[in-house]
Order: structure tokens, then C-alpha cells, then sequence
């Protein structure tokens, strides 16, 4: 068996086992979510649909708003960290395993 064969087989295993764990917690989520409808008359759908809400409501702000902020600050990001590496080595009063690497 080839170098090649080996690492296809593991990775037919892998998704293999993907697949078996996303099945097997869609079928047991289902299940539960299904026994909670029964349970609370209905209820449960109507918290489902607002805590769905929040959640798209937090993507939407995030897409429109967090995303743009995030790049927009990168550099100065980037600046601050290697500033405060330079910090790091240069404070004399640290020990040496003390310092970031």
C-alpha cells in the first residue's frame, strides 16, 4: 500500500465519520426538539424563533458594522502587538522565560 492509498483511506474514514457524528446529532437534536414540543404545547418553537432572531440579528450587525471595524484597525492591531514584543525583550527586569517567544 502506497503513501497515497494511506491517506485517502484516511480521509474516506474521517469524512466517513464526519458524516456518521452530523447525522446521528441532527437525528438525537431532532428527537429532543420534537419531545420539547410535546412537553411545553408549542412554547419552545416561540423561543427557538426569538433566539433565532437574535442570532441572525447579531450576524446582520456583525457583516454591516464588526467585519468593517475589524479590518479597518488591523494595522494599527499589528503595530500595537509588535511594539509590545519589542516591549517584552527589551524590559530588562523580566527573566528570560518571563518573555514571550
Amino acid at each position: 500500500m502506497s503513501f497515497h492509498e494511506a491517506h485517502n483511506e484516511e480521509r474516506e474514514s474521517r469524512g466517513r465519520s464526519t458524516f456518521v457524528a452530523v447525522v446521528l446529532t441532527l437525528f438525537f437534536g431532532g428527537g429532543i426538539v420534537i419531545f420539547l414540543i410535546f412537553i411545553t404545547g408549542g412554547f419552545i418553537l416561540d423561543v427557538l424563533l426569538i433566539v433565532g432572531g437574535l442570532v441572525a440579528l447579531g450576524l446582520l450587525h456583525y457583516f454591516l458594522w464588526g467585519r468593517g471595524l475589524e479590518r479597518s484597525v488591523a494595522g494599527e492591531r499589528e503595530e500595537l502587538e509588535l511594539q509590545r514584543e519589542a516591549e517584552d525583550w527589551e524590559d530588562p527586569s523580566r527573566a528570560p522565560w518571563e518573555r514571550k517567544f
